[in-house]
C-alpha cells in the first residue's frame, strides 16, 4: 500500500546514529589489536618450548630420572605400583607413555616381581634398565623429559588463562611470564620429576 511504502522509505533515509556503537570500527575492520593475547601467549608458548627443549637436549640424566622413568613404565606394563611407591604415581607413568611405543624391555627382576612381591633395587635397575637396553638411554629421556615439557606448557597456559578470566589480558600474559620463566620452573620443568608437575596440580585444585 502507499502507507506501507512511504514508511519503508522515511526508514531507509532516517539517519542512523552511530556515535553509540564504540567498536563499530573494530567490528568491521578486524585488526591484530583484537587478538593480542592471543597472538602474545602463543609468542610466549613457543619460546618456553624451544627454551626447555632445547636445554633438555644438553643436559645430562639427574639422579632421580632413572627410578621415575622405570618406575613409570613398569605401572604402565605391569598395572602394579612395584618401583618407588613414595611418590605418586600419575607423573611418572605420564612421563613413560612414549616407551610404550619404543618398547624398550623390562628387567626380568621386575617382570618376576609382577607375580611374586618381591623387594627391587630401584638404583640398579633403572641404571640396567636405561643403559643396558637395546633401546638407547638418551631417547628414552628425550621422550620422557619431552612429556614433562608438555605438561609444563600446558601448566603455564592454564595458569595465564585463571588469571585473564580474573584480571584481564594484561595479567594473563604476565602470569604466564611469572610462572613459565621462574628459575625453579626453567630448571625443573623440563626433568622427569614430580616437583613441577605437583606444583600444577596443587595449583589447579585450589582454583577448582
Amino acid at each position: 500500500s502507499a502507507f506501507g511504502g512511504n514508511l519503508s522509505n522515511n526508514f531507509k533515509n532516517f539517519p542512523m546514529d552511530k556515535s553509540n556503537i564504540s567498536n563499530l570500527n573494530i567490528i568491521k575492520n578486524p585488526t591484530p589489536a583484537r587478538y593480542s593475547f592471543w597472538l602474545g601467549l602463543a609468542l610466549l608458548i613457543i619460546i618456553l618450548l624451544f627454551v626447555q627443549i632445547s636445554s633438555l637436549l644438553t643436559d645430562s640424566q639427574t639422579v632421580d630420572e632413572g627410578p621415575h622413568i622405570l618406575a613409570g613404565y613398569s605401572y604402565l606394563k605391569t598395572g602394579k605400583i612395584l618401583l618407588n611407591p613414595e611418590h605418586p604415581p600419575l607423573l611418572k607413568a605420564w612421563s613413560a607413555l612414549p616407551l610404550l611405543i619404543l618398547n624398550p624391555d623390562l628387567p626380568e627382576e621386575v617382570k618376576k616381581a609382577a607375580k611374586i612381591p618381591a623387594e627391587l633395587d630401584q638404583w640398579g635397575l633403572s641404571y640396567e634398565f636405561l643403559h643396558k637396553n637395546r633401546v638407547p638411554a638418551d631417547t628414552m629421556i628425550f621422550w620422557s623429559r619431552l612429556m614433562m615439557v608438555f605438561l609444563t606448557t600446558f601448566g603455564a597456559l592454564g595458569i595465564a588463562l585463571i588469571a585473564r578470566k580474573w584480571f584481564g589480558d594484561l595479567a594473563g600474559i604476565v602470569a604466564f611470564i611469572l610462572f613459565a620463566f621462574d628459575p625453579n620452573v626453567l630448571a625443573h620443568g623440563r626433568l622427569v620429576t614430580t616437583d613441577t608437575g605437583s606444583a600444577i596440580f596443587i595449583f589447579f585444585a585450589a582454583y577448582a
